[in-house]
């Protein structure tokens, strides 16, 4: 008997390496374990995988590439829309946000992305 979700809170405290510890074990789990804070969730994905977005324009998201090579990412409805490309700096996917109500994130190519968005969008994990 397996699970389909699960929902860590609590996960992103006062300990930096404790914070960094339950990032990097959602690399475990993508797309199954998603990390909720007060104002933030946390999914990592992967090819298998896209991430459906609802929620007010203007909403922030974060995307950080934990694997190198990065994966190829394509994003649509988002300010900065990714077609196909890499995320080659730590600051390439950082505060990118929703350009209309709806977006999406799909992964080409092998390798892990932490997505951080916040958490009055609605996130839709759906296996390709």
């Amino acid at each position: 008997m397996g699970f389909e979700k699960v929902f860590l809170f609590g996960a992103l405290g006062d300990r930096l390496d404790h914070t960094f510890g339950n990032l990097m074990l959602l690399k475990n789990y993508q797309g199954k374990v998603v990390i909720i804070d007060k104002d933030i969730q946390i999914v990592c994905i992967n090819e298998c995988y896209t991430l459906n977005l609802k929620g007010r324009a203007g909403s922030v998201i974060s995307m950080f590439s934990i694997d190198d090579p990065s994966p190829k990412i394509i994003t649509e409805g988002l300010k900065y829309n990714l077609l196909n490309k890499k995320l080659f700096f730590t600051t390439h996917g950082l505060s990118n946000e929703l350009k209309e109500e709806s977006a999406s994130i799909t992964l080409n190519g092998k390798g892990d992305v932490l997505v951080f968005v916040n958490k009055n969008i609605n996130m839709q994990i759906i296996v390709k």
